[in-house]
């Protein structure tokens, strides 16, 4: 079995998108995933099984819609993509110094030239895009609350400690 992690879109701590995340891991193992593990309290699922990223996203997407009406639009990578997600890291010292700032964008499809210079158009405050594997890497050196880049369609974040503790749990 192949370990996995799936980012769900829209999963806050507040809000409408609130789900706790034992229904989120009931529902994965509902669904036949093993190993199964989140990571606070913003979807992220680590979970073992077998298929393609496309087919485990329509798994989860599909439960979560039928047991909890939450769409979520999962992006799911596998543990070798993960590490080479972190491999192209082009901020490694601003990674260390300030991790918070430093983020991970995946979607389910790799963002096109036109999209990323629509993001860096909307840079400012010294903020930085960086294209690298099938997503982006963004550097807010002002805090990504006061940014108006934004994002593409159908992505989600996660910041270095983030990806880092995912990666962690990736490992075992």
């Amino acid at each position: 079995m192949t370990r996995w992690v799936a980012l769900l879109r829209g999963i806050n701590v507040g809000g409408s998108g609130k789900m706790p995340m034992a229904r989120l891991r009931e529902i994965a193992s509902e669904i036949g995933f093993t190993e199964v593990q989140t990571y606070i309290q913003s979807g992220n699922l680590v979970f073992s099984a077998k298929g393609t990223a496309e087919a485990l996203a329509a798994r989860i997407d599909a439960a979560l819609a039928e047991t909890v009406g939450h769409k979520a639009d999962a992006v799911v990578r596998s543990a070798a993509d993960w590490k080479k997600d972190m491999a192209g890291n082009p901020f490694p010292t601003e990674s260390a110094t300030d991790p918070g700032r430093v983020f991970l964008v995946l979607g389910r499809t790799k963002p096109d030239a036109g999209t990323i210079e629509k993001l860096r158009a909307k840079a400012t405050l010294g903020e930085r895009v960086e294209p690298a594997g099938d997503g982006l890497w963004v550097h807010y050196p002002e805090g990504a609350g006061k940014s108006k880049i934004g994002s593409f369609a159908g992505a989600t974040a996660r910041n270095w400690r983030t990806v880092q503790a995912i990666d962690a749990m990736l490992a075992g």
